[in-house]
């Protein structure tokens, strides 16, 4: 027998025929939604949060597409809002690991449940399940903002502890027996821009000539060069924030003249095969310079000469723990990393800083001690 509902809230009934309670919802336009459950109870709760969502001003038809169907048509129009190398991280992301797994799931009956058994399924690393997680995260945040689900459940599924991988960095004299060891070496004016001012690899690698000013001892982060499907691209930094300026050290500046000198000669050389450009740092025939190559160089410097190895992005992190470490402010490092935060600057090399906090309760001895 159906208990009927107040007007326009449906009706609740229990069907014989296949011996399951429904509920009938009549929608905008005329469209009628069915709703199941093994019990009147079931149905009572379903259909209270239905209407409850059409109070909310949420969609009430689940999608009909599936969850990769969806993604396909995120990820393109995502692809404009992030760096080619990230658009190119969540396509593989999602082809690997989000639509083997529940991409055949109608969007609007994805449950979180569906997110944790895909996770507890990955059988990669931590920070791959991470990703896999924040791609899904996102995609789906964007499904609630078009309205066509109600929730994001991704939200809710279980994240997995990622380690943080701890940075390899110079002491202050390995920076100096770098800079050393360095000296003649055909990437010499690189490894020194990195360790010297902090940049990002891709940063050094996007410089121009115009980015300089040699007299007033300055330098500008407009662009970088990022890894792409067949290559790089020149394109913009990071983030907003990247986009900064940089006093430069004496040493700096005089290994931009150093290469300034070097790439002349560099041109002479090439000849009709040079391929005009304003690049800073480029090859030998003037082409951008390619990550893997930078790699492979810094590990043969390392390996060589008895130094700790790192990757090329760890000259950075040596770079402002050596200023940290040395009593620069926090906030200039911010600003010289162009990290957005200075939680994320002491978020990565806050562990420098107790060091200094014998040298800070000393000053406070002299300040208040009153005998």
């Amino acid at each position: 027998m159906a208990r009927r509902s107040s007007a326009g809230s449906g009706s609740i009934y229990f069907r014989a025929s296949d011996q399951r309670w429904c509920c009938a919802v009549t929608l905008e336009g005329g469209k009628r939604k069915v709703i199941y459950g093994k019990t009147q109870k079931e149905v009572s709760t379903k259909l209270r949060k239905l209407l409850r969502a059409k109070e909310d001003g949420l969609p009430l038809v689940a999608a009909k597409q599936t969850v990769a169907d969806y993604l396909a048509q995120w990820l393109d129009k995502h692809r404009a809002r992030v760096r080619p190398i990230t658009h190119q991280n969540y396509v593989t992301h999602s082809r690997l690991y989000i639509t083997p797994h529940i991409g055949a799931i109608p969007l609007g009956k994805l449950k979180t449940e569906h997110v944790d058994q895909m996770m507890a399924a990955i059988a990669g690393a931590p920070s791959t399940r991470m990703t896999v997680l924040k791609v899904l995260r996102a995609a789906l945040n964007a499904a609630v903002k078009e309205e066509r689900i109600v929730r994001n459940v991704a939200s809710r599924a279980t994240a997995p502890r990622v380690p943080k991988r701890p940075a390899t960095v110079f002491t202050p004299e390995q920076a100096k027996h770098f800079l050393q060891i360095v000296r003649g070496h055909k990437y010499e004016p690189v490894f020194v821009t990195l360790l010297g001012i902090g940049l990002r690899s891709g940063e050094v690698m996007g410089l121009q000539w115009a980015d300089i000013d040699f007299a007033g001892a300055q330098l500008w982060v407009r662009r970088a060069v990022s890894r792409v499907a067949g290559g790089h691209r020149l394109g913009p930094p990071k983030t907003e924030d990247s986009v900064r300026r940089i006093d430069l050290p004496a040493f700096v500046v005089q290994t931009l003249r150093l290469q300034e000198r070097l790439q002349y000669w560099q041109r002479q050389v090439a000849g009709a095969s040079w391929r005009a450009s304003d690049q800073e740092f480029t090859t030998r025939i003037g082409t951008l310079l390619d990550h893997s190559n930078l790699y492979t160089a810094l590990q043969e410097l390392l390996v060589t000469h008895g130094l700790p190895r790192m990757r090329v992005h760890d000259l950075r992190h040596a770079c402002a723990t050596l200023m940290l470490s040395e009593g620069v402010e926090p906030q200039l490092v911010q600003a010289m990393l162009g990290h957005a935060t200075i939680a994320q600057t002491m978020d990565t090399y806050g562990h420098v800083l107790p060091s200094k906090q014998r040298a800070a309760a000393a000053v406070m001895d002299a300040l208040l001690d009153v005998g």
